[in-house]
C-alpha cells in the first residue's frame, strides 16, 4: 500500500522535490500523454495479465525528472520523506542523480 498516492499527493511530492534532478517534468494527463513525456506517469504493468495495481483514488504514480531519471515511486518517495526527514533530499538526489548520469550514459 505504502507504493500508492493519490493524483494530488503525487503533484504536491513533486512540488516538495523541487530541484532535485533538474525537478519533477510537467504533469500531462495519460490521455493527453500520447510520447510519454509527463512527469507524473503510472508505468505499464508487465507482470503478465494482471492489471496496475491501485486501491481506489491511490495509484501506482511514478516520476520522470528533467535530467533523464525516471521510474522513481511517488509513494516510496513520500514514504521517505517521513521516514528521513531531515536526510531525504540528499538520499532521493542521489539516487535521481544517478539515474540521471546513467541515462545520459546510454544515449
Amino acid at each position: 500500500m505504502s507504493q500508492y498516492t493519490t493524483i494530488e499527493e503525487a503533484k504536491s511530492l513533486a512540488k516538495a522535490l523541487g530541484d532535485i534532478g533538474g525537478g519533477v517534468l510537467p504533469y500531462i494527463p495519460a490521455a493527453q500523454d500520447r510520447d510519454n513525456k509527463s512527469g507524473i506517469y503510472i508505468p505499464e504493468y508487465l507482470s503478465g495479465p494482471f492489471m496496475t495495481p491501485s486501491d481506489g483514488k491511490r495509484k501506482f504514480y511514478h516520476f520522470r525528472f528533467k535530467n533523464g531519471g525516471d521510474g522513481f515511486n511517488a509513494g516510496l518517495i513520500k514514504a521517505t520523506m517521513a521516514f528521513a526527514p531531515t536526510r531525504w533530499p540528499v538520499m532521493i538526489a542521489l539516487e535521481v542523480n544517478a539515474a540521471g548520469a546513467s541515462h545520459r550514459s546510454d544515449d
